[in-house]
């Protein structure tokens, strides 16, 4: 629930031929607002995934840059039982207005990138 608590308020328009017929597969959401811009993907599956992103036309941003994955080895309460649920960083890679981002997700995992805007006084 956190991971999506991060999603920003606009959502944007998300292409996506990573789902079966059956329901199955990779999954994307990408939000927007004044705040930063936020992009979610997600395997619904027994079987790694490839997974490649081409995100288009994103605005160029400056600020803080996270980067969230949940996974058998990252943020799982389940196979960390001493894990304190925390949602952690996995890293900081900026979004830029035209990236393609390349990953492994193995099955049930998530990445989610988070772009947050310097806001000026």
């Amino acid at each position: 629930m956190t991971l999506l608590s991060l999603h920003r308020r606009d959502e944007l328009y998300v292409e996506n031929d990573g789902v079966n017929g059956d329901g199955l597969g990779v999954y994307a959401l990408a939000s927007q607002d004044e705040t930063g811009t936020c992009l979610h993907v997600w395997n619904y599956s027994k079987q790694t995934a490839r997974v490649s992103i081409l995100l288009q036309n994103a605005p160029a941003t400056t600020g803080q840059s996270r980067y969230y994955v949940l996974d058998a080895r990252n943020n799982n309460v389940l196979t960390a039982p001493n894990d304190p649920g925390r949602l952690r960083f996995t890293d900081a890679a900026p979004l830029t207005g035209r990236s393609d981002l390349r990953l492994e997700l193995e099955p049930y995992a998530h990445a989610l990138w988070l772009q947050m805007v310097s806001l000026q006084p």
